[in-house]
């Protein structure tokens, strides 16, 4: 059973990387960003709740960092992909 947890942590932790790999693979995606927040959000006030038991603590805190790392991200992708349409549209 505990397997099972970890494996629910794991995917819920990897769940926006196909948001990155669209952004990548389309210039013209767009990210919900209210969609990040209320994740982000979501995530800060579920690990503030468990404060006191490691393994939850565990987990939130992995999907924070994982959150932090897919939005930096696109963040970086939406810049690159926004600069090269507007390139492409100037010429």
């Amino acid at each position: 059973m505990e397997f099972i947890g970890y494996l629910g942590n794991i995917l819920l932790a990897l769940c926006g990387i196909p948001l990155v790999l669209e952004a990548i693979r389309n210039p013209q995606y767009k990210i919900n960003k209210m969609f990040l927040g209320m994740w982000f959000l979501g995530e800060i006030l579920m690990l503030a709740y468990i404060i006191g038991d490691p393994a939850l603590m565990l987990k939130y805190i992995t999907n924070v960092l994982c959150l932090t790392v897919i939005s930096i991200l696109l963040v970086i992708i939406w810049r690159r992909n926004h600069a090269k349409l507007c390139k492409e549209t100037r010429t």
